[in-house]
C-alpha cells in the first residue's frame, strides 16, 4: 500500500511540475494606467503604459512596466490666472506569485499578487499671472514661473487577474498600490494612492 502511495505521489508530482514548466516564457504588452494622482492636478486620466514580463513557471513571474503620465491645471481666481503642467515616468519593477489555473485547452487563468518598487522622475511648471500690489498701490501685470524636477524610488505593491488565450494572447487586470513616506510625499507632486490597470500583449 505505501509503494502504491509513494508512485502515486511521484506521478502527481512529475505532472505539476511539467504543467508547471509548459507555462514558461516572456510576455509584452501595452496598456493604460489610471487614477495616479500628482498635486495641484489631483487624479489623472489614463496614462499610456508599456510592459514586459517573464513566466519562470505558472506560479512565479516577474513584472517590468513603464508609464509615461502628463497633466496640466488651470485656475483663475480674483483677478490671477494660475497653472501648471507636469511630465514623469513610473518605471516599475515587481515579483509577482499566484497560480496558472488551465481552464481547458489553451486557455489560462492566473490570479496573483506581486511586490517591488517604483522609479517615479519628471518635471513640472507651475505660473501665475494676474495684478501685482507695489508701495505706490498701482497695480502692474506681473509673471512668475516655477520649475523644478523631481525623483524617487517608492514600494509598490499589486493585485490582479492575468487571462491567457490561444496563440498567446493575454489580457491583465490589477489594482496597484504606490507607496510614499511622509518625507518622500513632501518632496515630490506625487502622492501615495492606488491605481487601476489593463494591458493587453501576447506571451512567448
Amino acid at each position: 500500500m505505501k509503494k502504491v502511495l509513494l508512485v502515486a505521489l511521484m506521478v502527481g508530482c512529475s505532472s505539476m511540475v511539467h504543467a508547471s514548466n509548459d507555462y514558461t516564457g516572456f510576455r509584452i504588452g501595452a496598456g493604460a494606467t489610471t487614477g495616479m494622482k500628482v498635486d495641484t492636478i489631483g487624479t489623472l486620466k489614463a496614462q499610456p503604459k508599456i510592459e514586459f514580463g517573464y513566466d519562470f513557471n505558472r506560479i512565479f513571474s516577474i513584472n517590468t512596466s513603464l508609464m509615461k503620465f502628463q497633466g496640466e491645471h488651470n485656475q483663475y481666481s480674483s483677478g490671477v490666472y494660475s497653472g501648471g503642467n507636469t511630465d514623469g515616468y513610473d518605471a516599475r519593477l515587481e515579483g509577482e506569485v499566484g497560480y496558472a489555473f488551465n481552464l481547458g485547452g489553451s486557455w489560462d487563468l492566473k490570479p496573483y499578487v506581486a511586490i517591488g518598487g517604483a522609479h517615479v522622475s519628471g518635471s513640472r511648471e507651475l505660473y501665475n499671472t494676474g495684478p501685482i500690489a507695489v508701495p505706490t498701490n498701482s497695480n502692474h501685470e506681473g509673471t512668475g514661473i516655477h520649475k523644478e524636477s523631481f525623483s524617487g524610488n517608492y514600494l509598490t505593491s499589486a493585485a490582479g487577474i492575468r487571462l491567457t488565450a490561444p496563440l498567446g494572447i493575454y489580457v491583465d487586470t490589477r489594482v496597484q498600490s504606490l507607496y510614499l513616506t511622509d518625507n518622500q510625499e513632501a518632496r515630490t507632486p506625487v502622492k501615495e494612492n492606488a491605481q487601476f490597470g489593463v494591458t493587453v500583449g501576447v506571451k512567448f
